[in-house]
């Protein structure tokens, strides 16, 4: 008799795909299906093999990547299956001060033992693999609709999954160009102004990043009101 119905089905075999199947078969749960169109891992998650990190900017995340290497330690008597985990260590250098100051908080969070060094003899040459760019926005990714309004209103554009959109509003005399600094930077006081107009009276705010499924063919009308909580029969 085939069988059309799964307790729990995950859709895709990425990292979290495989975590969510290895934890709820470890907590004892039964009929699990994951399905993916490639091989596991195939995607995202083989572009980020190894490199696992233990320091992040919350204690939270740091303690997530802590469990998950308890995990790695084990899984390979649990399952029988050679993973190749090795557990050699890494080395963070930092090109300014305000990227010492970084790690030094970071360092906070670490697991275990940590040493941080200012540097003495390392040069920016050396240093530069360390440098992370920043990505410019550029017209070619998808502008919001009211792209060239906002930007006449000072709008500092960045970008967020191919959209452009406003990070901060320049007021009137400051360039409209990011202001970078760790500690603080020279965006924070406008939008601070703008979170606080917002709060006290009220504020537009452009969502054209935010994700956008197009759903066609027989039956999507049926499996859009059954997914939605509100009616989604209206005109295009």
């Amino acid at each position: 008799m085939e069988k059309h119905a799964v307790k729990h089905l995950i859709i895709g075999g990425g990292i979290i795909g495989c975590s969510i199947a290895y934890h709820l078969a470890r907590a004892g749960e039964g009929d699990i299906v994951l399905v993916e169109k490639s091989a596991l891992t195939d995607g995202a998650t083989w572009h980020a093999a190894g490199l696992v990190g233990q320091l992040r900017s919350s204690r939270n995340t740091t303690r997530m990547l802590q469990k998950s290497v308890e995990l790695y330690d084990r899984i390979g008597a649990e399952t029988g299956l050679e993973t190749d985990w090795r557990k050699v260590g890494s080395l963070r250098l930092a090109a300014s001060p305000d990227r010492m100051m970084e790690t030094r908080r970071l360092a906070t969070m670490a697991p275990g033992p940590s040493c941080i060094r200012a540097p003495s003899s390392i040069t920016p040459t050396t240093t530069s693999c360390a440098i992370r760019a920043r990505r410019a926005p550029s017209r070619a990714g998808c502008a919001a609709a009211r792209y060239d309004a906002l930007k006449r209103q000072g709008a500092v554009h960045g970008w967020k999954n191919g959209w452009e959109r406003p990070l901060w509003f320049a007021p009137a005399g400051v360039e409209p160009v990011d202001q970078l600094a760790f500690v603080n930077p020279g965006w924070k006081r406008y939008s601070a102004e703008e979170h606080r107009a917002v709060r006290e009276r009220a504020g537009l705010v452009d969502q054209s990043s935010f994700a956008k499924f197009e759903l066609a063919g027989p039956g999507a009308l049926a499996a859009i009101q059954h997914l939605a909580v509100s009616n989604m029969d209206r005109p295009a």
